[in-house]
Formats: C-alpha cells, structure tokens, sequence
C-alpha cells in the first residue's frame, strides 16, 4: 500500500503537466509484417531459419536486462493498471486503451476506471527539466531511498543517468519479491515458503510499479499508435534502455529508424509479440534470469517455427 500511496502522490504532483496537444495522429490498428524471405532452394531455406535462431538468440539477451540484485526477469503477476497525464483526455484514453489490449494479449488483467494505478505514463513539453524536479522531488517513487527488503530498481547511480539522458521515452521499472502465491514485499511486508528447492526457487520477481516518461518534442514524427504500442512494450516487459535491437524488426527501433529516415512500424512487430508472449509463457519460478532467456528463446523459436513459409 505504501508503494501505490507514493505512486499516488507522484501523480498528483505532475498533473500539472501541459503537453501542448498530441503528439501524433491517431491511426487504426494496422498488423506489421516484417517482409518474408524468398526461398528458392531448401539450402537456402535451412541457412534462413538458422539466421533467425540465432536472431531470437541475440534479441532476448539484447532486449531483457533485469534490476539489479534481481535473479529474475521482472513482470507484471496479474493486474495492471495505468494513468496517463498531459495528453487531451481523448489521446489518453486511446493510450490507456491501446496498453490494456497488449496486456490483454499476455493474460493479464486490465485495472477498471479509479483503480490504483501502477503503470503512470507522464508527457511533458520539456522532459529533462521534468524528470529532473520530480526525481527530486519525489524520489522514494523511484526506489531511490529504499532499495532493500525486496524492493530493487537499477539503483542510485543509474536513476542519475536516467535522469540526465535525454531520450523521446524513458521509463523506469520498480519490482519486489513475490512468493509464488503473488504476495509482494510491498503488499504485505512478510510473506510465507512453502518449499525449499535449488531448482526452483520459491520466490519471484514482479513489477511494483513503471514510471514512464515521455518528451513530447522528441516523440514526433512517429504515428500515436506505433508510440502506444512503444509505451506498451516498455510498461509490460523489463527492457534495457538501448537504441533497440537493430538487426530485427522491432517497435524497439521506432526511434532509430526515425532518425534513419527508414519506414516505420505503425505498431509491436510479430517480434515483439512473441518476445511478450515468452516473457508472459516462461516459468515465475525460474531459478534465475539465464534460465527464464533459455525459456523465452525455445518459446520464441517454437512460434517462428509455426509462421507460414514464404511460396518458393
């Protein structure tokens, strides 16, 4: 409860956020497809699918990256629930809306309206100056006071970096130790073991709660939707803060391939679906982070395996 009164706190404080209008023009749901390969040899074909393995390989270990002190790779256990301020209340609500069907689509559960929020998206005119007063401000929101008892961020000296790196989006992910049952340190202070494994641990790690923000002239030249679905994938998977996994089609590249003057997705890639869909199939339990990525990847091949054949 502690952690959702900060959260609360925090909110009410950047309320006071003018974004000046949207950032983008809001597009209908459109699928992005990543171009299919031709195939005019089954040579060819066999030396196609081991350069996506190996692609799948280099994707998890590049895009996962959990707090430290973590020995697992953080998620969200079951219920989510977002704000979003200093946006028209009607590119909110698309945003809001745009978050909950990508939660919807791991198995998660979508807070009703006036829930306690754990996902807070802010959208400023001026992020650096922003983030650097609300961090000040409000530095127990970002872990920055109490990182122990099971509560871990990326500690001190990466919230500076976070702070002074200026980026269209930034977010900042919050997680706690939860026993298998989903009690968090920060729901109830102690909970109970029920076994003792060196397979399986008996604990694991989830979202407290993502702070997200975003600088509004940074995030132009992109459609709202791929943006939404950026947010989306930053809010419901433990991302590391790069420039995004170039050598596959991601929303991950959506600022790189901006800047490229490239053509850009209008939304999650087949790519980063499936990355979700892993993160959300792998075990809760796993013993640490190498073994849930060996997880993640199986799944991810296993899915790949199933896309249709390109016509020879």
């Amino acid at each position: 409860m502690r952690a959702v009164l900060k959260l609360g706190a925090l909110a009410a404080a950047a309320s006071l956020i003018s974004a000046g209008g949207a950032l983008g023009q809001t597009t209908a749901p459109e699928a992005a497809k990543a171009p299919a390969a031709e195939q005019p040899n089954q040579v060819q074909a066999v030396t196609i699918t081991a350069q996506r393995m190996e692609a799948i390989n280099t994707f998890v270990a590049q895009t996962s990256r959990p707090n430290r002190f973590q020995r697992q790779i953080a998620r969200w256990d079951r219920n989510i629930c977002s704000t979003v301020l200093g946006l028209p209340e009607k590119h909110a609500q698309y945003m809001n809306d745009r978050l909950a069907v990508n939660a919807i689509n791991v198995g998660l559960t979508p807070g009703q309206p006036g829930c306690y929020s754990n996902i807070l998206i802010m959208v400023a005119p001026d992020a650096d100056n922003f983030v650097a007063e609300v961090v000040k401000k409000h530095g127990s929101a970002f872990g920055k006071y109490f990182d122990v008892g099971g509560v871990t961020t990326n500690g001190r000296k990466a919230l500076k970096a976070w702070v002074e790196t200026p980026m269209p989006v930034r977010w900042w992910h919050i997680s706690e130790t939860a026993s298998t049952d989903g009690i968090g340190t920060t729901s109830g202070g102690n909970f109970a073991v029920h076994r003792a494994s060196r397979i399986r641990p008996d604990t694991r790690q989830v979202f407290a709660r993502v702070i997200i923000i975003v600088d509004a002239e940074r995030a132009k030249g992109v459609s709202y939707q791929a943006l939404c679905d950026y947010i989306s994938m930053v809010a419901l998977a433990q991302i590391a803060p790069t420039e995004g996994p170039k050598a596959v089609p991601s929303i991950l590249n959506l600022w790189v391939d901006r800047d490229a003057g490239k053509p850009l997705p209008t939304g999650m890639t087949q790519w980063d679906q499936d990355y979700l869909h892993a993160l959300y199939n792998s075990a809760p339990d796993a013993r640490d982070a190498k073994h849930q990525r060996e997880e993640m990847i199986q799944d991810m091949k296993k899915a790949a395996a199933k896309e249709p054949k390109a016509p020879k």
